[in-house]
């Protein structure tokens, strides 16, 4: 079980004692609106997050001068692509743009998920947060598929069971607990009020409170996963990303591909490194592929292109599949060979 350990200081809205009032009528009608744009259209797009920041809604990270102004009382939409409810918190910078758009704010990784996951697929999710990519990939698995959640943060966790249940999912498979190398207990970071802000390394910030939370190796938590069937497995642990690979072990010699978040300066405080990584899964024929949203006048399409070594950016997101594999094949015309440029 995880335990709080240790209250440093609490980075948060100073509110008063008053009850948050409710979201104005105009701006629930607005974001109704929003959410059924035809965002495809760059133009449409373009007005669309305009129209975002006028109505208050921010920047892609936490300011209090912003986040303080809406209510904490869960808002409940269902996502635009997934048709799931999503109970969410507007003070959070993320969860505030999914409310406006009914997509995760990283757009590109449920185009991605949506070309390579398949019904009956499974879909395993390290760092899984409050559930948002979660619940987009068991819209695409099914009632066939089967979905592993992991997620060490207990009041984060608590949330991701919250969305697995209110949509009717299978929520035996969602524990609280992180992957690794080892079977350990570490001190989990938390700051500020993003529900993604915690981290098992201590990154200089300002730590609002430590847990001490439960580690296992991937490949004993995952003993009934029959790797033999397609598995995607979406990766986001904030610098622990080799320490997860190597807890998967013989899995990752399954049908698998790998979505995962590098992070060169995260990788390297926690004693691995971008070319590390890179070298693992290449051990198993596990390719990297970079990809993204190719921009149109009048609309936009996921490109998958393959990549040789580690990238100049400190942060990006990556996809490792087997050239030849199913996933490869799923993806059609946007698997793009390595000498074609996608312009925006």
């Amino acid at each position: 079980m995880s335990r709080i350990s240790v209250c440093l200081h609490t980075s948060c809205c100073v509110r008063t004692m008053k009850p948050d009032p409710p979201l104005p009528v105009l701006k629930r009608l607005t974001a109704a609106m929003m959410r059924r744009m035809p965002v495809n259209i760059r133009r449409v797009r373009m007005w669309r997050d305009r129209l975002y920041v006028v109505l208050g809604g921010g920047g892609w990270d936490e300011d209090d001068a912003v986040d303080c102004n809406w209510p904490t009382e869960p808002q409940i939409v269902r996502g635009r692509l997934s048709g799931m409810k999503m109970a969410l918190d507007l003070t959070d910078w993320m969860q505030r743009r999914s409310y406006f758009t009914g997509r995760f704010y990283q757009e590109e990784l449920e185009d991605l998920l949506t070309a390579i996951v398949r019904r009956g697929d499974n879909f395993v999710d390290v760092g899984a947060n409050i559930g948002l990519v979660s619940l987009h990939a068991a819209s695409l698995i099914g009632d066939a598929g089967k979905l592993w959640a992991f997620e060490p943060n207990p009041p984060v966790f608590a949330r991701l069971i919250q969305h697995l249940e209110m949509n009717a999912l299978d929520a035996s498979r969602a524990f609280n607990m992180g992957l690794g190398s080892q079977k350990d207990e570490l001190t989990l970071n938390l700051f500020g009020r993003h529900s993604g802000k915690a981290s098992l390394l201590d990154h200089g910030s300002t730590v609002a409170k430590t847990v001490v939370v439960d580690i296992v190796r991937g490949d004993a938590a995952l003993r009934d996963l029959d790797a033999t069937q397609p598995t995607v497995f979406k990766i986001d642990v904030e610098g622990f990303e080799t320490s997860v690979l190597q807890g998967l072990g013989n899995l990752l010699d399954g049908n698998v591909a790998v979505v995962i978040e590098i992070s060169k300066s995260w990788l390297e405080a926690a004693g691995s490194s971008a070319e590390e990584l890179y070298k693992l899964l290449d051990a198993y024929g596990l390719s990297p592929f970079v990809f993204g949203l190719a921009e149109k006048r009048m609309g936009r399409k996921l490109f998958v292109k393959p990549v040789h070594g580690v990238l100049e950016e400190d942060q990006y997101d990556c996809l490792f599949m087997r050239p030849a594999s199913c996933f490869a094949q799923r993806l059609g015309q946007a698997l793009l060979p390595s000498d074609v440029h996608s312009a925006a």
